[in-house]
């Protein structure tokens, strides 16, 4: 039967990057359960501890992501409508919540929002392709008066490594013509570029032979491809450097989680991997 798998051939590398991402209200809100090699910064005491002690809470903020404010990058030489990066020129939100502020913001949609203090610390470090924006606050709802919170936006660029496709070709399930993924620039496609119908879905809610979408298997591996990193600690899809994470520690950041991601370095340039070296050297705080 048909489907698509993660790919996880080549010289793979563990904690390089990671996936950075930040706790709704002091609970891990991703698609599996932490696993051992996790990295997990709590912030103490916690939200619900300071409220049950009858002591302000934490704020939060909902972002309001903005058609308007949305730049996107397309180069891909095959079709110039696919996105390559994506980012937002001026970030907006609701602040709700309390007056105690974390150094990492929980943010309803996943945005990561940062205190100013992280914000001060950032700004000092200047690792590479960050972006900081300071917060519009449409409305306020929390204890603050004038809360004061920063976006923070990874421009690096690297390229994830697509699904592997297993008994089907590269084309569309439904007509034929179109591709799953993107032969110049790797894009993982949902829809077909030529009919319009949906291609893959994940295999737990895939309807059985009637189906015509590929299953995705459940236990997806993330690969980066180190032959096309810019030498960013910050690369596109919230992927931090492990010596990114180690700074956050250091400082005493929180609250976050780091998810590893498979480095793949078959077919870097020596550049490139000057930069995967220089990693391995710690910022100065």
């Amino acid at each position: 039967m048909a489907k698509l798998v993660s790919d996880t051939s080549g010289n793979l590398r563990k904690g390089v990057f990671y996936c950075l991402g930040v706790t709704w209200n002091d609970e891990i809100i991703a698609l599996e359960e932490p696993v051992e090699d996790w990295i997990i910064a709590r912030r103490h005491p916690t939200n619900d501890a300071l409220i049950d002690a009858g002591r302000p809470g934490y704020l939060a903020i909902e972002d309001l992501p903005s058609k308007q404010d949305s730049v996107e990058i397309k180069d891909c030489p095959a079709n110039p409508s696919h996105v390559a990066l994506s980012y937002f020129s001026a970030v907006r939100g609701d602040a709700r919540g309390y007056s105690r502020l974390s150094t990492f913001v929980e943010s309803t949609y996943g945005m990561l929002a940062v205190s100013k203090e992280l914000y001060l610390r950032l700004d000092a470090l200047k690792p590479k392709k960050a972006r900081l924006d300071l917060f519009k606050i449409i409305v306020n709802q929390s204890d603050l008066p004038t809360p004061e919170v920063w976006a923070l936006q990874f421009l690096g660029r690297i390229r994830k490594r697509p699904p592997k496709l297993i008994d089907t070709a590269n084309e569309c399930p439904n007509c034929h013509r179109g591709k799953i993924v993107c032969e110049s620039c790797g894009l993982l496609i949902m829809s077909c570029e030529n009919c319009g119908e949906q291609m893959h879905i994940h295999e737990d809610v895939h309807k059985g032979p009637g189906d015509k979408r590929i299953p995705y298997a459940r236990d997806r591996k993330m690969v980066v491809e180190g032959k096309t990193w810019d030498g960013s600690d910050l690369v596109q899809g919230c992927y931090a450097s492990k010596r990114f994470i180690d700074w956050l520690l250091r400082i005493h950041a929180a609250p976050f989680y780091a998810k590893p991601v498979y480095f793949c370095v078959d077919g870097m340039s020596d550049q490139q991997k000057k930069w995967l070296d220089d990693l391995q050297k710690p910022f100065e705080v």
